[in-house]
């Protein structure tokens, strides 16, 4: 083997050797940049979870926020329809009640109460009982059949009477006009059930 012949295997060795040590440093420079690449990424990956939770938290809240302003306007709509609600059972009463009183049944109601009023069950003597001006026409019956003190007053009961003791202190409140009053009083401490 001649010396040209030996030069060639040395070069072919020496590239050989050359390019295996170029290579596995490529290889190593690859794995390195390749692991700097994957860090990267990873720290990239948990910043944008991050980020996406953040956004998460705000959409959650503003859309918590949202429906309990909804959940508001909901409660205050039922709450102004029930206030409604009320007022026209009420108004719609009245004009019953007002129906009513122009009615014999009304006067039979009267005077079937003052039959059953007993003087004997309260300590006092004297009595007055107090009618409105509605009432007009059932006060001549009431003078022809019982012995009660009679004032007419301004007034208006809707119908019924009060019943004063002999020192002009309410004793009984029989009107009608007192009786929706508490009937609205109860009906107001009456508590729905919240939604």
């Amino acid at each position: 083997m001649g010396i040209q012949t030996k030069l060639s295997k040395f070069y072919k060795m020496a590239i050989s050797e050359a390019n295996k040590k170029h290579l596995d440093e490529f290889a190593d420079d690859c794995s390195k940049i390749w692991e700097e690449v994957k860090n990267y990424l990873d720290d990239l990956y948990v910043d944008i979870i991050k980020k996406i939770d953040v956004q998460k938290l705000k959409l959650c809240k503003q859309t918590d926020k949202f429906l309990a302003l909804k959940i508001l306007e909901t409660k205050k709509k039922l709450l102004l329809k029930r206030l409604d609600l009320r007022r026209m059972f009420f108004v719609e009463l009245k004009k019953k009640i007002i129906d009513f009183v122009e009615t014999d049944d009304y006067k039979n109601h009267i005077l079937k109460e003052l039959n059953n009023f007993d003087p004997e069950n309260y300590k006092f003597k004297d009595f007055v009982f107090e009618f409105s001006e509605r009432d007009k026409n059932l006060i001549s019956v009431i003078k022809n059949n019982f012995e009660f003190e009679i004032l007419i007053s301004k007034e208006d009961f809707i119908g019924g009477y009060k019943i004063y003791a002999n020192n002009y202190k309410v004793l009984l409140d029989k009107t009608f006009k007192r009786r929706l009053e508490k009937l609205e009083e109860q009906f107001n401490k009456f508590k729905l059930v919240n939604l």
